[in-house]
């Protein structure tokens, strides 16, 4: 007998493509959220710090909807370091790789944990420990020989060092590097961001505590540097948060500067070519800071920071075009009566596969919009919306680009299952197959 095809919905509403929703998670303690990917099942994995359930970093996974499906403590790697950060990523076989540190007496060390796709340990390595006073975590990314690109900030005051670190799959250590430099007379680094290049080695940005300058390190896949560029302004602060390659094999650059007097601090974002020569330059709001930021799927970029007009903080986003120029800018804060009353903090922005971005940081607990300081994760549709209540417009063309259950997870057709297929046009139909 033939199948019975019957049509439930057609071209449902924006909302089921790309929609937004907010969520926070945590207990009766303090959570932080760091850093936040998409998984390869549409999901999602945030890693931060607890001081629930017995304390430690913090590895979060939920679905595509932010439904919570597990989550890990790792005790005895939680320091309490304002400058401290727990990152994750996701690795080619599935599992995940995350950063952090632990704090003992006066001495911090850093941390690598290698886990599951359900979070549980494979194995953990502690990486070149009692070295310098404190050691602190600031970014991870996998490279392409399925070993692990680390950089991290170590010592305090004028004996700051930066430490650049490649190690092999299983966290053993290829080489290190901690001589980057500058070349300015008591230059302090403080590394931000690392990302491999196309050429197979790595760039690297960051800030010089004095004089203030942002900066771009270029190294070789041993480790060697090849050049540096600075950016800073005579007396202002000027800061470089994340770096990432762009399409055209150059970078993007985010962070924060003050050049303007009595205008506070902007979010600064520069594009610059394969040799770090500076394309563009812009500058966006006031009291503002950039913390993240990727380029987008138009060719153009996303940014996310803080903005402090709103005196308990709100998160910051902004959009642009290739070329860097404002198309759409964003605040999220605690909701009161219809007004943002602040107490949200933004630390991760990436775009997801519905051409949305979900953001990861914190919420306070300011007016009573959450109990206690917990992780927050706010999703966004592709024009900075958490709800679209526009159509998407058909075509007589239309191809189909994936079938998905009602929790949007991706599936063969089944007969006399509810199922939404999607079209290339951005169009979706609600079918039931009756068998």
């Amino acid at each position: 007998m033939k199948n019975l095809i019957l049509t439930l919905i057609i071209t449902l509403p924006l909302t089921l493509w790309g929609q937004g929703w907010e969520q926070n998670y945590g207990g009766n303690g303090l959570e932080e959220g760091f850093d936040v990917h998409q998984t390869s099942d549409g999901g999602f994995i945030v890693s931060g710090k607890s001081t629930s359930f017995g304390g430690g970093s913090y590895l979060l996974k939920t679905n595509s909807i932010g439904s919570e499906e597990w989550y890990k403590i790792f005790q005895q790697t939680y320091t309490n370091s304002a400058h401290s950060n727990v990152l994750v990523e996701q690795t080619n076989d599935g599992g995940y790789i995350v950063l952090t540190d632990t704090s003992t007496g006066t001495a911090q060390k850093l941390h690598l944990i290698k886990t599951s796709s359900l979070g549980n340990i494979s194995w953990r390595k502690t990486l070149l420990p009692n070295v310098w006073l404190s050691d602190m975590p600031k970014e991870i990314k996998q490279t392409n020989d399925g070993g692990y690109i680390i950089i991290n900030d170590v010592g305090a005051g004028i004996d700051c060092k930066t430490r650049l670190i490649k190690t092999q799959s299983d966290g053993t250590i290829s080489w290190t590097n901690d001589s980057l430099s500058v070349n300015l007379q008591n230059e302090c680094l403080r590394l931000s961001s690392v990302e491999q290049t196309n050429d197979g080695g790595y760039i690297i940005c960051g800030n010089i505590t004095y004089p203030s300058k942002m900066f771009l390190i270029k190294v070789n896949y041993q480790g060697i540097q090849q050049w540096y560029k600075t950016w800073g302004y005579s007396g202002f602060v000027t800061n470089g948060t994340d770096v990432n390659v762009t399409n055209d094999g150059g970078f993007i650059i985010s962070g924060g500067t003050n050049d303007t007097p009595g205008n506070g601090t902007d979010v600064f974002l520069i594009k610059t070519d394969s040799l770090g020569n500076e394309q563009w330059n812009k500058q966006y709001g006031g009291t503002d800071s950039g913390l993240s930021t990727q380029q987008t799927n138009d060719g153009g970029f996303i940014v996310c920071g803080n903005t402090y007009s709103n005196p308990y903080g709100e998160i910051y986003v902004v959009k642009t075009n290739s070329q860097g120029d404002s198309t759409w800018t964003r605040k999220f804060g605690c909701n009161l009566n219809g007004v943002s009353a602040g107490g949200y903090y933004g630390h991760s922005i990436q775009q997801t596969n519905d051409g949305g971005y979900i953001i990861c940081g914190s919420i306070s607990p300011f007016f009573g919009c959450s109990p206690t300081e917990n992780l927050l994760l706010i999703k966004i549709d592709g024009n900075g919306n958490l709800t679209s209540l526009s159509n998407i417009p058909t075509s007589s063309k239309k191809k189909l680009r994936k079938v998905v259950d009602l929790l949007g997870r991706e599936i063969a057709p089944k007969p006399n299952t509810p199922i939404i297929e999607i079209y290339d046009d951005g169009s979706v139909e609600k079918k039931l197959i009756i068998d």
